[in-house]
C-alpha cells in the first residue's frame, strides 16, 4: 500500500544531488530514451514531426521539477529558452505554461547531441511516445463471447464481468455522478449511437460527454474502436439498448492521444486535456517499454497538485511474448496498475503482470456495438480492466467526496481480493460493493454452545453478536427478537440431564443506510446439560 505520496525508492538505485533530489535515470526501470544515442533518440523524433520535448533546469541541478515541485523559476525558464533560437537546426515551437518543457523542432542528430551537452537541459525526448501493443492495434469489433445476466432491479443485461465483481450490487449507492472521467485514448466516433447520440438518456439523462482532438495539426482521427469501447465498459448509458457501463451516470471527457494503441501516441497532450476538463481519474489504457520523463513530471503534478486518481493498464501481450513486467506508466508508483483476470479468476494470458501490479478486474466486458442500440461486442484484456476499474473508482469518489486520491487509491486496493472473497492467483480483484463502504463478506453471528454440569447449576446469561462485514457504512439491526442493538442477550437454562438441546434460535437482518441493501443470518444457541456417563456425552459426542 502507497503510504506517501512519493515513487518508491524500492524499483530504482537512486542517485541524489546535494538537494537530496535524484537523478533522472535513476527513477527509471529501464534507461528509455535517456539511454538511447543521438542519433536514434532523433529517428524517435521522425513520427512526430521532428518535435521534441525539452525539459529545463537550473545549471547545476539535477532536473527542473521534482515531485510536483518547480525546481526553475519562470523567469529563468524564458531566459534559457530563449538561447535554443541560436542553434543551429533548431526551432522554437513553444513554451510549456506549467511544467519547465520547451517544444522544439530537430532537424538533424548534431542538433540533438548539442542540446543534450547544455547545462541546463535537463532532457530530450521526442513528443509522441512510442506506444506499446504487441498483440494488435486494439481496433476492430470482436463479438461478444462473455456471458451476461439479466439484472431485473435496472431491466438490464449486465456482463458478467460485473456481476462477479458485485458492480451491479454497487448501483445501490450511486452510478457515478457528478464525477468525471478523463479517457486519453483513441476517440470515439461523433456518430456512435451509445456513447454519443445517446449518451445522456435514460437513466443516464443529466450527465454530459466532451472530447479533444489532441493529435498535432488536428487531422480527423480513425475513430479506432479502442475509445469507444473503452468508454463503453467504463461509462455506457442505461438506457433500454444494449448493456450499461459500469458508472452510468458519470461524465466522460475523451482526450484523442493517437489512432490506435499500437503505434506512436501524444499521451502527454491527452492527459493535459483530461486536466484542463476537470477530470478527477484518468484512464490510461495504453503503455510503453520507454520511461517518458515529461509523462512522469505530468502525472506528478496531476497527482500532488491536482489530486486525480491515474489508472493504467499494466501492459498486453501475445500470450507468448514475456510479460512478467508491468509497463510505464503503470508501473509508477502513484499510478493505480490494473491486470486482467478471465471470469474464472485465473490469470489473463495475454495481459501482463508483476511486482508494481495493483489490482485486478474480470474480463472480457461485454459492450453495445459501436454505430448501433443493439447487439453487442466486448473488449478484454488490461484496457477492459482499466475501464472497469477506473468506472469502479469514479463510485468510490461519489461515495466519498472528500476522499484524496491516495485515499481512494488505498480504498480499492484494500477493499478487494481474498479480504473480501473475490481474489485470484496473481492479485487482488476489484469488489466494487465493498469499495464503496458496503458488506465486503456475507453477514455472520454466532452460535453458541453453553455447557452445565447439571440440572441443578444456575442460569446464564448468554450474549450474540451479530458482524456485519461492511467496510464503512453504517448498518441497521433487526433481530427476530425484535432487538434493533448490535448484540442480544439471553438468559439460558440447562435442559435434560444427558441431553443437548436448542435453547434459541434468532435471525438478524443488517441493513446497510447507504445502499439499502440487506443480509441475513441465522443462528441458535444449544444447551448442553449432564451428568453424562464416562465417555458418553448424550446424543452428540463429547
Amino acid at each position: 500500500m502507497i503510504t506517501t505520496q512519493a515513487p518508491r525508492t524500492d524499483r530504482i538505485s537512486a542517485t541524489f544531488d546535494a538537494e537530496g533530489i535524484p537523478d533522472r535515470l535513476s527513477e527509471q526501470k529501464s534507461p528509455g530514451y535517456l539511454g538511447m544515442t543521438n542519433e536514434q533518440l532523433f529517428s524517435k523524433g521522425e513520427r512526430s514531426n521532428n518535435t521534441f520535448f525539452v525539459g529545463l533546469k537550473l545549471p547545476g541541478s539535477s532536473r527542473g521539477y521534482h515531485l510536483g515541485r518547480l525546481l526553475i523559476d519562470k523567469e529563468s525558464q524564458v531566459r534559457l529558452s530563449e538561447q535554443f533560437a541560436r542553434i543551429a537546426n533548431v526551432e522554437v515551437v513553444g513554451r510549456d505554461s506549467l511544467l519547465p518543457i520547451v517544444r522544439i523542432k530537430i532537424s538533424s542528430s548534431e542538433a540533438v547531441a548539442t542540446l543534450r551537452r547544455l547545462p541546463f537541459v535537463d532532457y530530450v525526448e521526442p513528443v509522441a511516445i512510442e506506444v506499446k501493443g504487441y498483440s494488435a492495434s486494439g481496433c476492430g469489433w470482436p463479438p461478444a463471447s462473455a456471458p451476461f445476466q439479466f439484472n431485473s432491479t435496472y431491466g438490464t443485461y449486465v456482463p458478467q464481468s460485473f456481476v462477479n465483481s458485485k458492480i451491479d450490487l454497487a448501483w445501490s449507492g450511486n452510478r457515478g455522478q457528478g464525477v468525471k472521467i478523463g479517457l486519453t485514448d483513441t476517440g470515439i466516433l461523433p456518430s456512435h449511437y451509445s456513447m454519443m447520440l445517446n449518451f445522456s438518456s435514460g437513466s443516464s439523462t443529466g450527465r454530459s460527454i466532451a472530447q479533444t482532438n489532441n493529435i498535432p495539426g488536428s487531422p480527423t482521427p480513425t475513430y479506432c474502436s479502442h475509445g469507444a469501447r473503452m468508454g463503453s465498459a467504463m461509462a455506457g448509458p442505461l438506457n433500454g439498448s444494449g448493456v450499461p457501463g459500469v458508472a452510468w451516470q458519470a461524465d466522460v471527457h475523451s482526450a484523442i492521444g493517437g489512432n490506435d494503441v499500437l503505434g506512436v501516441g501524444y499521451q502527454f497532450d491527452a492527459i493535459r486535456a483530461a486536466d484542463a476538463a476537470n477530470a478527477k481519474i484518468i484512464a490510461m489504457a495504453w503503455g510503453s517499454d520507454n520511461f517518458s520523463i515529461p509523462i512522469l513530471d505530468e502525472l506528478l503534478r496531476l497527482w500532488v497538485q491536482r489530486d486525480v486518481l491515474l489508472v493504467a493498464a499494466a501492459g498486453t501481450s501475445q500470450a507468448w511474448l514475456p510479460n512478467n513486467y508491468v509497463v510505464f506508466p503503470a508501473n509508477l508508483s502513484f499510478v493505480l496498475a490494473v491486470s486482467a483476470a478471465n471470469l474464472d479468476g485465473n490469470r489473463n494470458a495475454a495481459s501482463h503482470h508483476g511486482s508494481e501490479l495493483d489490482i485486478v478486474a474480470y474480463t472480457p466486458v461485454g459492450i453495445p456495438y459501436f454505430a448501433y442500440g443493439y447487439g453487442e461486442s466486448e473488449i478484454g484484456n488490461s484496457s477492459a480492466a482499466t475501464a472497469v476499474v477506473s468506472g469502479v473508482a469514479a463510485l468510490v469518489r461519489k461515495r466519498y467526496p472528500g476522499y484524496t486520491n491516495l485515499e481512494v487509491f488505498n480504498k480499492l486496493k484494500t477493499t478487494a481480493g481474498s479480504t473480501c472473497g473475490i481474489s485470484s492467483a496473481f492479485g487482488p480483484i476489484v469488489n466494487a460493493l465493498a469499495a464503496i463502504g458496503s458488506f465486503c463478506t456475507t453477514t455472520q453471528v454466532a452460535s453458541p454452545l453453553v455447557t452445565f454440569d447439571s440440572v441443578g447449576s444456575p442460569s446464564q446469561t448468554v450474549t450474540v453478536s451479530a458482524f456485519p462485514n461492511t467496510t464503512g457504512n453504517a448498518v441497521t439491526y433487526a433481530w427476530s427478537t425484535g432487538a434493533t442493538t448490535p448484540s442480544i442477550s439471553f438468559v439460558v437454562s440447562p435442559g435434560t440431564a444427558g441431553h443437548e438441546t436448542a435453547a434459541a434460535f434468532y435471525t438478524v437482518t443488517v441493513t446497510d443506510t447507504y445502499t439499502g441493501l440487506q443480509r441475513s443470518a441465522s443462528g441458535s444457541i444449544r444447551v448442553r446439560t449432564g451428568p453424562f456417563p464416562p465417555g458418553n456425552c448424550g446424543e452428540y459426542a463429547c
